[in-house]
């Protein structure tokens, strides 16, 4: 989350200063991670490409919301993806890249309503695992109970981090979230 939070940072300071592709390419990369993840949670193996049409085509039989989040029926969401994917290369290397602001900020809505898909099926998933296997805490082995003497400082504890990202994906799902959108196709 962390990383992601960095990447839409980046493009919101580039959008500001004009900068549109460095912009693009920041949220090709928030896209990008976001979709790996996603694919980590509902399929068990993640993409290895950069291309984001790429990832939306991987994962729609599994969430068809993430799988549509750019409407390939649409010239116009085909043309995004396409200036998206580019962004990933024409950026970081000299080449001819150009993106306008009307279609850097259609690109970073889509990027948020990305978030809040992914941050839906996050909490949906944990709610209904915490639910399942409310398995009593004195069942589950405490790692620290062995005999040894090394001291790894590692700051707050697993419980504790476990909270935080709960938290952070609860708040990350600002907007309603529906089982529909995870639900495949009949």
């Amino acid at each position: 989350l962390q990383r992601l939070d960095t990447f839409m940072d980046g493009a919101v300071f580039y959008m500001k200063r004009g900068n549109f592709p460095q912009a693009a390419f920041m949220l090709h990369q928030y896209m990008e991670i976001w979709y790996r993840n996603a694919e980590l949670l509902v399929m068990g193996k993640e993409r290895k490409c950069h291309s984001i049409k790429e990832h939306q085509t991987y994962i729609k039989d599994f969430s068809p919301e993430l799988g549509r989040v750019f409407n390939m029926d649409r010239e116009n969401d085909r043309e995004l993806v396409k200036l998206l994917d580019n962004a990933y290369i024409g950026v970081r290397y000299p080449k001819n890249y150009h993106i306008t602001k009307l279609q850097l900020e259609t690109i970073s809505e889509k990027a948020r309503h990305l978030n809040s898909v992914v941050a839906c099926l996050y909490g949906w998933i944990l709610e209904s695992t915490m639910q399942e296997t409310d398995i009593p805490r004195k069942h589950i082995p405490d790692i620290n109970s062995r005999n040894d003497a090394r001291e790894v400082h590692i700051g707050k504890t697993s419980e504790e981090k476990q909270k935080k990202i709960f938290q952070d994906l609860r708040d990350s799902a600002k907007t309603s979230c529906s089982i529909e959108a995870f639900r495949l196709p009949s």
